[in-house]
């Protein structure tokens, strides 16, 4: 791929080896690509395991393979600082933090671990349109929480109603959902003043 022969050294040192295969052979995942950075070692990247279950295809660093939830992390280790800092507590409602949409009785808590009871954005099948015809279009918070009020359906939970999972237990239930580090994001920058990326570029990369 052009990411590896522009930037990146193929084969990780032998201790993260060591670690990804340990943790490989304890999963049901064929296989796994995985990427580091330091200063002293720059990029390196790493193919483990196979491709292709049916013919044993090695799985090399010029595969695509889909990327899951990588941000998410991110966003609540940055929610986690703002609470060792004093400037907020898990605990609170996330309406003490950010106005819109309106969470009534759902904490920053619910939001992380997906037991809010929002629907997921990419269930909603006008924002999937206009997504799809609209493919080089920005959307801000605004946009997004236009989609949520709006959105009505059915899934494999059930019905949903103006964005929220009908006769949802809210801190009980789980309903993965997007919009929760959409709201966190909204939450930590008001809180520093930085934009996520800074945030993270910071607390996490200097």
């Amino acid at each position: 791929s052009g990411f590896e022969s522009s930037i990146c050294t193929t084969g990780l040192p032998a201790n993260y080896k060591s670690i990804v295969e340990e943790a490989l052979s304890s999963s049901d995942a064929p296989g796994v690509i995985v990427g580091v950075y330091s200063p002293e070692l720059g990029y390196r990247v790493e193919a483990f395991g196979i491709n292709n279950i049916q013919n044993n295809d090695a799985l090399t660093v010029n595969h695509r393979i889909e990327i899951g939830s990588v941000m998410k992390v991110f966003h609540w280790h940055q929610l986690h600082l703002l609470e060792i800092n004093g400037d907020l507590s898990l605990s609170d409602s996330v309406n003490t933090h950010q106005a819109t949409p309106t969470l009534t009785g759902r904490t920053l808590t619910h939001l992380k671990q997906h037991t809010s009871g929002i629907v997921d954005i990419f269930e909603d099948g006008d924002f999937r349109d206009d997504a799809v015809a609209n493919l080089t279009t920005a959307y801000d918070y605004d946009d997004m929480m236009g989609y949520l009020s709006s959105s009505n359906g059915t899934n494999t939970f059930g019905n949903y109603t103006n964005g929220f999972q009908d006769g949802f237990v809210v801190g009980t239930d789980f309903k993965y959902s997007s919009y929760g580090p959409l709201i966190a994001t909204q939450i930590i920058e008001s809180k520093t003043g930085d934009n996520i990326r800074e945030n993270i570029e910071t607390s996490v990369f200097s």
